[in-house]
């Protein structure tokens, strides 16, 4: 007489995806199976439920990850590793938050126009990205995209102002050259403009004035 094996008995219609787990979609819900013991149910489509459920079962030694890598869940071996990574760090509650909207872009025209100022004065990168308040990557990232228009460097002059070392020493020449070169950066986007000059109106303190004018004070 041969010894029969006791295998547990799936619902009807439910697919088996081991020897002990069944899934059945039926009326709109998703039922996981341990035999027939319910372990757990979710709407049809709820994608947070379905990953968290998967997760669980691998978690408790129910399912492997190979199993449901293939037919018919077919779940690529990354996206599961992902998935357990996230049970372990975050936690089950992880599965169910909302995800948060884009983050704003830090290079605005007007952080673009204060970063080409900085650069055309002969500063660094590391300093004008700490001077600007951003991240020195984030610097380097947007001139590699050429992000940051390339401005004409401005010759020092005897009489030029000495430029703070923070935003709050700035002198009133540094804040009139990012509202110049934001103007400019806004007038020649949709022209798709890379090169901008530096213009400074005539009469700043610390812009170079026409030799030939020097000496009509003396007249």
């Amino acid at each position: 007489m041969y010894r029969q094996s006791l295998l547990p008995g799936f619902p009807d219609g439910a697919q088996k995806i081991t020897t002990w787990l069944s899934i059945l979609e039926k009326d709109g819900s998703v039922t996981y199976f341990l035999g027939r013991d319910n372990y757990f149910s979710h709407p049809t489509g709820d994608r947070k439920s379905e990953r968290f459920t998967l997760t669980s079962l691998m978690e408790n030694g129910h399912v492997r990850a190979c199993d449901l890598e293939q037919p018919p869940l077919n779940i690529p071996h990354r996206t599961l590793m992902h998935w357990k990574a996230q049970y372990r760090k975050d936690g089950p509650a992880s599965f169910f938050r909302e995800h948060e909207g884009p983050r704003p872009p830090v290079m605005t025209p007007e952080k673009s126009a204060e970063c080409a100022g900085l650069l055309a004065d002969g500063r660094r990168p590391s300093e004008v990205a700490r001077l600007a308040g951003i991240k020195d990557s984030t610097l380097r990232k947007a001139l590699g995209r050429r992000g940051v228009p390339r401005l004409a460097k401005v010759p020092a002059s005897n009489d030029q102002q000495a430029i703070g070392s923070s935003k709050s020493e700035r002198s009133p020449r540094d804040v009139l050259r990012v509202r110049l070169v934001s103007a400019f950066c806004r007038a020649t986007t949709t022209a798709g403009a890379v090169v901008v000059p530096l213009c400074v109106p005539r009469g700043d303190p610390g812009g170079d004035r026409d030799p030939g004018r020097q000496g009509d004070s003396g007249r």
